[in-house]
């Protein structure tokens, strides 16, 4: 792809667009802690990471492998960041069950916010049939 095709965003679908603008907007207006706290999301990333990575080159062979690179970095950096989200998030949220339940609902909302992301691009990458109709996708 040419810079400019990644740059203007045309191929992002109108959800993920919306999911990553909600997110962005969550961490805008919400604490820092509360942010870190959404980010314990990762917590089960590198294994994630571990699986997409090995199979990367059997699936997208035209990706070099020095583009895999920043992926291989983040499977030793997310761990590290986790641990340190896990102690902001420990320390911050722990003085109330009122607390708790407020860094609960941070993660479902992060959580809703992947699966929006990842809903999104599935439905983008399939041609689906409803009652025997081809399914029209939003226009470009």
């Amino acid at each position: 792809m040419k810079r400019e095709e990644v740059t203007s965003l045309e191929g992002v679908s109108p959800g993920v667009r919306f999911a990553v603008d909600a997110y962005i907007n969550f961490a805008k207006q919400r604490t820092w802690q509360e942010s870190v706290c959404s980010s314990l999301t990762e917590l089960f990333a590198p294994h994630i990471h571990q699986q997409r990575i090995s199979s990367w080159p059997e699936m997208y062979p035209w990706i070099d492998e020095s583009g895999l690179s920043y992926f291989k970095k983040r499977l030793t950096e997310a761990r590290r960041d986790v641990e340190h989200g896990l102690g902001v998030t420990l320390d911050y949220f722990s003085t109330s069950r009122e607390m708790q339940e407020k860094a609960l609902g941070i993660l479902q909302f992060k959580i809703n916010v992947l699966w929006v992301i990842a809903d999104s691009i599935m439905l983008a990458s399939s041609n689906i049939k409803v009652d025997d109709r081809d399914y029209m996708r939003q226009p470009k």
